[in-house]
């Protein structure tokens, strides 16, 4: 059940008999979403929310399932990875692997942009400039959110090239290496993955079992070296 949207240029979500169906032109049955759990109920419906542009259709990338309890728990599950691409660590083990797009970007600008006006007034000590300034990126930002809302309901993939793509390719097999080895998966640990990874040259090297095996040794190993003596389930 779909409790609470980000509409495409701010506009309210109006409650109403057609309610339903006009909430089937932004989402629907069968599409690949995220969005935020707020509450599941004794039957077992869940009430979703995708209330920040953090939230909405997937596009862009990829999907990967691994075992649930793989995926180490963090305060921030969305990380922008080398490589013009980023990645969601779903809780249940859903991960998706997509390009880095604007409004991954925005989400990232919208969230730093006001301990940046606050450390910049502090150091200048000047008020009037501080809420001029806030004024004129909160009017940017605001334009920018309502322009990528749009996007977020989008069914159209953006052009890649086949440099991300490769990219994308490489960053989900080292997501298969590090869960065929049991290894608990954060971003440290896959962009870890990753660099190893490049050493074994094509994307396609990494699919047999004794690549995924020498990844996944090499990983914990460089751990050890680094006196992190985190174990593999962690």
């Amino acid at each position: 059940m779909l409790g609470s949207v980000n509409l495409p240029g701010g506009i309210l979500r109006r409650r109403s008999e057609t309610d339903e169906l006009q909430m089937r032109n932004f989402l629907k049955e069968g599409d690949l979403l995220n969005a935020e759990v707020q509450s599941i109920f004794q039957d077992g419906m869940a009430a979703l929310h995708t209330r920040s542009l953090k939230y909405g259709k997937l596009r862009n990338g990829v999907f990967v399932s691994i075992p649930s309890n793989l995926i180490i728990r963090s305060k921030n599950h969305y990380h922008e990875l080398p490589g013009n691409v980023s990645v969601i660590l779903g809780v249940n083990g859903f991960i998706w692997i997509s390009k880095t797009t604007k409004e991954t970007k925005l989400q990232k600008s919208s969230n730093s942009i006001g301990n940046s006006i606050l450390n910049k007034t502090i150091e200048a000590g000047i008020k009037n400039e501080a809420n001029s300034k806030n004024n004129s990126n909160s009017t940017s930002i605001t334009r920018l959110e309502e322009e990528s809302s749009w996007n977020i309901y989008s069914d159209k993939n953006e052009d890649i090239s086949t440099r991300i793509k490769d990219t994308i390719s490489r960053y989900r097999n080292c997501i298969l290496a590090l869960a065929y080895c049991n290894i608990g998966i954060n971003e440290t640990r896959l962009v870890g993955a990753y660099e190893i990874s490049l050493s074994y040259g094509e994307v396609n090297a990494l699919v047999a079992d004794e690549v995924k095996q020498s990844i996944g040794d090499e990983l914990i190993n460089m751990e050890k070296m680094r006196g992190n003596g985190s174990s593999s389930m962690e």
